[in-house]
């Protein structure tokens, strides 16, 4: 396995603790699997105003302690990857996060 491919799947692992750590103290309701397609924002997401940014934020604080870096999620950042869409799902921001974390 590549690194590039066991730090997608760490940052995976870690969107979905986050968002089951939403599910258990009963932030959403129904329990979100991190699969590629999954909304996150927009259509089809299962989460409101404060589960996302509840979410993002746990993400930005799992990222920087498995990667030893200091992140932080920029939106407008994640939504100019796909400028077709006004929604953002699991891929887009595994692959946002793994290219902040590449960065030197």
């Amino acid at each position: 396995m590549s690194n590039l491919e066991k730090n997608k799947l760490d940052i995976i692992n870690i969107i979905q603790t986050a968002l089951d750590e939403l599910h258990d103290s009963a932030i959403i309701e129904n329990r979100v699997f991190a699969e590629k397609n999954t909304p996150i924002i927009g259509d089809g997401a299962e989460l409101d105003s404060v589960a996302f940014i509840t979410l993002i934020s746990d993400i930005e604080s799992r990222v920087c302690e498995k990667f030893n870096k200091d992140i932080f999620i920029i939106l407008s950042d994640i939504q100019s990857l796909d400028d077709e869409s006004s929604a953002m799902n699991v891929d887009m921001l595994t692959n946002y996060l793994l290219t902040i974390i590449s960065k030197e």
